[in-house]
């Protein structure tokens, strides 16, 4: 958008900045917008960031399961 963000006392074509010619091609648009939350927002940063640093790293043995998701048989077995 026009600025970096969508300003919704705008129209559509205003926030996009873009000639209502063009617009018109399109048959179909969609308005997704993002609702800011800097906590929401940090979790999803801290995230992409840790898979990036660790891409390419060797999962540890079992890595595939998830913590506490362990089947009647893995815990008789570990017993």
């Amino acid at each position: 958008p026009s600025y970096g963000r969508y300003n919704r006392n705008k129209s559509l074509s205003e926030n996009i900045n873009l000639p209502n010619s063009l617009l018109s091609r399109f048959d179909l648009m969609f308005l997704i917008l993002d609702t800011a939350d800097i906590d929401r927002d940090m979790a999803l940063a801290r995230h992409v960031t840790f898979v990036h640093q660790n891409e390419g790293t060797k999962k540890p043995e079992g890595g595939d399961e998830e913590i506490g998701n362990n089947s009647e048989e893995d815990e008789e077995e570990s017993s």
